[in-house]
């Protein structure tokens, strides 16, 4: 069985919950880590690197995206997959474009979006404002809601060759 590393950040909740659905579909052998206590972890111990993040202002963490140009060629030799928590679905390869260097995304064995969910009481006073903002310029309803079967599909190929949880 193959040694996985999720590795996560986001402002809220969302991503972190993401990252845990997706490490209950594997049976065993995956280590959950913010990018905050990253530090602690080794990637000679893993065979896949699972990295998900969260969009606030197009961009995910700085952290994040320093981290992985940082270790990029080591990444180059592991198998990867990217989950983005993103309220504009439609433009989640947009924003993969952003935030990831071009060879971790055509190395990346899946990218893909799990939506977010918008909880206004646990942002801040600038955080409601700004989601409030997009909603009025944009004319268009910002999606809340986490794609589960979305989770089970990317889980599915990472997992190529080996059982998961349904």
């Amino acid at each position: 069985m193959k040694k996985r590393l999720i590795l996560y950040a986001g402002k809220y909740k969302t991503t972190k919950e993401c990252a845990q659905l997706l490490a209950d579909k594997f049976y065993e052998h995956v280590k959950l880590c913010s990018i905050a206590d990253v530090q602690s972890v080794s990637l000679q111990d893993y065979d896949q690197i699972i990295f998900g993040a969260s969009i606030y202002e197009s961009r995910i963490s700085r952290k994040m995206s320093q981290w992985i140009k940082k270790h990029q060629n080591h990444l180059l030799h592991k198998e990867i997959g990217i989950f983005l928590c993103a309220y504009h679905d439609e433009k989640c390869g947009l924003y993969m474009k952003l935030n990831f260097p071009i060879e971790i995304l055509e190395h990346a064995k899946v990218e893909m979006c799990f939506g977010a969910h918008l909880d206004y009481s646990t942002m801040s006073w600038l955080d409601r404002f700004l989601m409030k903002l997009i909603q009025f310029f944009d004319q268009e309803e910002i999606v809340t809601k986490v794609y589960k079967e979305r989770i089970h599909y990317f889980a599915r190929e990472m997992a190529k060759g080996e059982e998961i949880y349904e």
